[in-house]
């Protein structure tokens, strides 16, 4: 018997079936261990090597001992995990924990839970990632180490039930800081010229194209405008664009889109693309890649072209972000023969989120629509200073426009160089207008916004605006953005004055670390140990502000504890066990 073990139990069915008899499978439900709680800042992580503690959660020990029987019935084992950090992190816990097992163990990827996706998956079998794992390991406890660290200092600062963490302090920081931009911002008059005029029975608009920023020269110059009346076509320029079609869709173009569209949650979009990922309606739907698979590029091809969309006349070619990790291709569907509106869609949610994903992957091989570009200036014959500007967009092409059935409108002025037209005065304005502040984020800008400072990953974008208003750090108006709470605002603050961890920047960098771990080209235990010496030093300068007492043999924060024999009061280092530091209290 040949063991395949898979993530997720929804898999488990589809998987089995296209195997069949001699092979088993079953799930791990995600990971079968979890770091431990204990020593220092109660962690589980040791903060002189950086060795962490694993545990078989208490949930996962039925699960544990499902894999270790059937893996000691198996001739062949298969770790069928995603093949990102992630996944490589729950097949390397896995192997580590059937050590003692004698079958081979080998890692295989199904990149869609299709006859042809598992087809291809083992004919391409390979070790677990060790390098990924490292770098999966090294996010975790950095993650570990903040939340560990500062969630007790946010709690002391702020009350309890809070929390704070490299990621979610990051992100509410961007929703504060653009809180601060709005009530910080100044508007600023600015004047505009415009003016209309009629041709052979069309309304045409004209503007003055230079932005007037004070009042005197803006009247100044409407008062030029006023006094002139004829003018002359003395520019016409022409020019085709091409408007080409989005890529395919990646998990976080999924998210904006769809909630945008739908106004669905990211947590409700996220769970409806996991129901069609392992229904096999579409590929794996966690990834940051625009690529299509040669094959699955072919196939579309062809389908737009039997289905008489129109097709781009050369394979239209994507590319990736700089720091794209590119594991897996885009979301796709497996079969184009399926629409949001067959019976296989798992729900009403997972209907829209599919249509969102096939709609951009058929666009994403269509011809680019094509529009007429014109640009008109008129001169004034009674002065050459006082200029107006016409511009004109016409479709010439519906290119992927067409399968979408959004044809915009619009028009070219039928305008000649050395045509004269007039004007009158009464059809010139001079409009008094103010600068207006930034927006605030709703759902989809603001996962456009982490997704674009570097912060999180595609598995976690849900979760991210998810955590911040659980905490009460944001809420929702009734426009459905997010606005900071009073606490929220307060934490925020707090924290980016000590520590560096809440600037967009600051992660960024550390994910570009963890793509260069899980590349081999930097070692995970010195990033560690340089993160975790800046971050100690922050601490205690933040604990020092609210008056706390460090220890002095490991610069934890002690804390106040009572002696119940004695009935007396006295200081404790919060690193215990690992740290045994105690001192009286009127010491």
């Amino acid at each position: 018997m040949k063991l395949v073990i898979v993530e997720s139990p929804g898999k488990i069915k589809k998987i089995q079936g296209y195997l069949g008899t001699g092979y088993k499978v079953i799930a791990s439900v995600g990971h079968i261990v979890d770091l431990a709680k204990g020593g220092q800042y109660n962690m589980g992580v040791d903060l002189q090597t950086f060795i962490p503690k694993y545990v078989i959660t208490d949930d996962k020990k039925d699960v544990y001992r499902r894999i270790l029987d059937e893996a000691n019935q198996a001739k062949e084992i298969y770790l069928a995990m995603d093949d990102d950090r992630e996944g490589n992190a729950i097949a390397w816990h896995i192997k580590q924990r059937l050590a003692g097992i004698t079958a081979p163990i080998k890692k295989v990827v199904f990149k869609e839970i299709t006859k042809e996706g598992i087809k291809k998956g083992f004919k391409a079998v390979h070790d677990v990632d060790e390098d990924l794992f490292k770098a999966q390991e090294t996010r975790r406890l950095l993650d570990r180490i903040v939340g560990f660290t500062t969630s007790p200092y946010v709690t002391k600062a702020f009350g309890s039930n809070l929390s704070a963490g490299r990621v979610q302090s990051a992100a509410l920081k961007i929703i504060t800081d653009r809180e601060d931009e709005i009530q910080n911002f100044k508007p600023e008059k600015f004047w505009t010229i415009d003016a209309k005029f009629t041709k052979d029975k069309e309304e045409i608009n004209a503007k003055y194209d230079t932005k007037l920023s004070d009042e005197p020269t803006a009247k100044a110059t409407y008062t030029k405008f006023q006094a002139t009346k004829k003018y002359e076509v003395t520019s016409v320029e022409n020019e085709e664009k091409k408007q080409y079609p989005q890529p395919p869709i990646i998990t976080s173009k999924m998210l904006q889109i769809t909630a945008t569209k739908y106004k669905l949650s990211a947590s409700a979009i996220s769970a409806a693309a996991q129901k069609l990922y392992e229904a096999g309606l579409v590929t794996y739907i966690r990834t940051d890649s625009v690529r299509t698979e040669p094959d699955a590029l072919e196939n579309l091809r062809e389908y737009i072209k039997k289905a008489k969309h129109p097709l781009a006349e050369k394979e239209l070619v994507y590319k990736n972000k700089d720091a794209a990790q590119d594991a897996h291709e885009c979301i796709r569907p497996t079969n184009l023969e399926v629409v949001s509106t067959s019976p296989e869609m798992p729900d009403s949610d997972s209907a829209k989120v599919y249509k969102v994903i096939y709609d951009y992957f058929m666009m994403s091989q269509m011809k680019p629509a094509t529009f007429a570009m014109t640009r008109v200036i008129l001169t004034s014959q009674e002065d050459k200073t006082c200029q107006l500007k016409i511009t004109g967009k016409m479709l010439k092409d519906k290119g992927y426009l067409e399968y979408l059935n959004e044809i915009p409108e619009g028009s070219i002025p039928n305008l000649s160089k050395g045509d004269i037209v007039e004007i009158d005065a009464k059809n010139i304005f001079l409009n008094e207008k103010k600068t207006a502040p930034p927006g605030r984020y709703n759902a989809a800008s603001f996962l456009k916004e982490i997704e674009s400072n570097g912060i999180g990953r595609p598995a976690t974008f849900a979760e991210i605006a998810n955590k911040i208003e659980n905490r009460h750090y944001v809420e929702k108006n009734d426009k459905d953005v997010y606005i900071p709470t009073d606490l929220g605002k307060k934490v925020s603050d707090k924290l980016s004055k000590f520590f560096k961890f809440v600037n967009a920047d600051y992660t960024s960098q550390l994910e570009t670390q963890l793509e260069q771990i899980a590349e081999s080209k930097l070692d995970n235990k010195k990033i560690l140990a340089a993160f975790w010496l800046e971050l100690e030093g922050q601490l205690a300068d933040a604990y020092k502000e609210l008056n706390v007492p460090m220890c002095p043999k490991c610069n934890a924060p002690l804390r106040e504890l009572t002696n119940k024999q004695k009935n007396e009061k006295f200081f404790g280092c919060s690193a215990y066990p690992s740290c045994k530091f105690t001192k009286s209290k009127e010491s």
